[in-house]
C-alpha cells in the first residue's frame, strides 16, 4: 500500500471542501473524477476510513484528518 497516496488524499480532503463533501457521498466516483488510481488495498483502506467517519460532523472529520496529517509529518 502506498502511504504517500493515502496521505495525498488526506491533504486533499483537508484543503478542498468540495472534494471532501463529494467523497463523503460517492468516494469511488470522486477518486475517479480526480484521477486517483488506487490499488484494491488502498481503496479498501479509504472505504474503511469512510465507514469509520461516516457519522462525524464536518468539524469532527476535519479534526480526524488534521490528526492523520500531523502523524505523517512526525513520521517523516
Amino acid at each position: 500500500m502506498r502511504d504517500q497516496v493515502l496521505m495525498q488524499l488526506v491533504d486533499k480532503a483537508i484543503s478542498d471542501p468540495e472534494f471532501r463533501a463529494n467523497a463523503r457521498k460517492n468516494v469511488e466516483g470522486v477518486l475517479r473524477a480526480y484521477g486517483y488510481d488506487l490499488t484494491p488495498d488502498e481503496l479498501g483502506a479509504v472505504k474503511a476510513f469512510q465507514a469509520e467517519t461516516a457519522g462525524l460532523s464536518d468539524g469532527d472529520l476535519d479534526s480526524v484528518l488534521a490528526g492523520n496529517s500531523q502523524r505523517r509529518q512526525f513520521a517523516m
